[in-house]
Parts: C-alpha cells; sequence; structure tokens
C-alpha cells in the first residue's frame, strides 16, 4: 500500500515504487500471490492478487518512474486506505497469512474520505492498525520513506525506515528476508 500524497512525489515515490517491483518479482517468482494498492484521498488498485504480473503489468508500476510528478495529489488518508484494502483482502480469504506493508512519508493527515470522523486521522490510523494486528492471519509493516519517518515507530509495532530514499529497496530486501519463508 504505497502513499500517492503530494510530499512522495518525486524521488520518494520513484524509489518506492522501484523496490515495490522488485518486491513484487521476488514473490512471483516463489510463487507468492501479491497485490499493490496506492493511496491519498483514495485507494488506487494497482495489481489484484487475480492478475498476472505480466510485462503489461509491470509497465503500468514502473510507468511512475517515467512521470513521478504526475502522481495523484491529496492527503495521507492511512486509515481508510488501510481499513479497506485489509478488508478486501484478508475478510475476503481469511485463511493464509498476509504481509501488508504501508509505506508513506508522512504522518496521517485529513483526507476527504474517512472511517470515523470523529476521530483525528492518527487515532483512526491507530484503531486500524490495533484492529489488523490483533488478527492471526495479518502481519503488518509501516514503512517509513525518507528524512522525516520517525512516525512509524509510534504507529506501527513492526516497522522499517529508510531515512535516506535510495535505501528504501535494500530495506524492503530486509523485511522480506524476515518475514517470508519459502
Amino acid at each position: 500500500l504505497v502513499d500517492l500524497s503530494g510530499s512522495m512525489q518525486g524521488e520518494k515515490i520513484a524509489e518506492t515504487f522501484k523496490g515495490v517491483a522488485m518486491m513484487a518479482e521476488a514473490l512471483n517468482n516463489v510463487g507468492i500471490p501479491f497485490s499493490i494498492y496506492g493511496f491519498q484521498d483514495y485507494v488506487y488498485e494497482f495489481k489484484s492478487f487475480d492478475e498476472k504480473w505480466d510485462d503489461n503489468k509491470k509497465e503500468s508500476i514502473l510507468s511512475i518512474l517515467k512521470y513521478p510528478k504526475n502522481t495523484e495529489s491529496g492527503d495521507n488518508s492511512d486509515g481508510y486506505a488501510l481499513d479497506k484494502v485489509f478488508n478486501k483482502v484478508v475478510l475476503a480469504d481469511p485463511k493464509d497469512i498476509n504481509l501488508f506493508m504501508v509505506f508513506s512519508d508522512g504522518a496521517p493527515a485529513p483526507g476527504n474520505n474517512r472511517i470515523h470522523n470523529e476521530m483525528s486521522p492518527a487515532d483512526e490510523l491507530i484503531a486500524v492498525i490495533e484492529h489488523i494486528e490483533s488478527r492471526p492471519e495479518a502481519l503488518l509493516y509501516g514503512f517509513g520513506v525518507g528524512p522525516d519517518t520517525d512516525h512509524v515507530r509510534t504507529f506501527y509495532t513492526n516497522h522499517a525506515q529508510a531515512k535516506n530514499v535510495k535505501d528504501v529497496t535494500r530495506k524492503i530486501k530486509e523485511v522480506l528476508r524476515k518475514t517470508i519463508r519459502v
């Protein structure tokens, strides 16, 4: 789940999608199904579990590298996006353990879509994370992209940071080595 908010434009989004493409290639090579989503005020599906990871999908994901400033601009509606993707992916087929990685460069901000309008965006994200982390079929990682991402330690039990955005791919590899046994 990749943050597409305005602050991710440029190098952050480009390096994140390079890392996501590497992760997709690795998962595909060992036969692990995966999906890729992006978010800001809304959730965007780049690849569903049912779709093949073929040249067309790769190109659609990597096209963001050619035009990184054309990403959607919006707020970090993290709680909303995480809840929506969790419900779609895990609750649809809860028999498998699902690794969720949320890539973001900022703390949640008020957006157009919210689950709990009476809560602050941070409290909403905390509530969603607590719900997901209580489920045995989900392993959730918050992944900070960029220098000011200490918030991931506050929100996520499992977290990683690439304070230097050029380290995103390397940090993703570290998380995969820790979490995936093939």
